[in-house]
């Protein structure tokens, strides 16, 4: 899928205030149209993740923007490649078991987090 990658988060953030400003709109209203989650849109506000391309040239289009008077390049992120699967074994289930005493795996976000006290 392609994302826009800002030149800086600043950046992100104003282009998301100019949307805002020339749809008259608020942050719950702009999740709607795009059909992401309001906290989506805080992360986007915050710079903490991109936006699709889709999504981006739907609120240029909408608010009559010329995409060009942005600095950003277009990015692809495979999700399908990114992710290996380990293979199943004794020693799998025996780190599964330990760490769902201890604390648990986010499938969501393919960490390992590990509670202490």
């Amino acid at each position: 899928m392609d994302y826009i990658s800002f030149s800086t988060q600043l950046e992100q953030k104003q282009f998301l205030c100019i949307v805002l400003e020339k749809l008259c709109i608020n942050k719950k209203q702009l999740a709607r149209l795009i059909r992401v989650s309001k906290g989506m849109i805080s992360h986007y506000f915050l710079g903490r993740c991109k936006m699709s391309k889709n999504n981006f040239m739907l609120l240029c289009k909408r608010c009559k923007l010329n995409h060009q008077m942005f600095n950003f390049e277009v990015i692809n992120i495979s999700k399908e490649n990114d992710l290996k699967l380990p293979k199943l074994s004794s020693e799998l289930a025996e780190f599964i078991g330990i760490m769902l005493g201890d604390g648990h795996l986010d499938p969501l976000n393919y960490g390992v987090v590990i509670t202490c006290g």
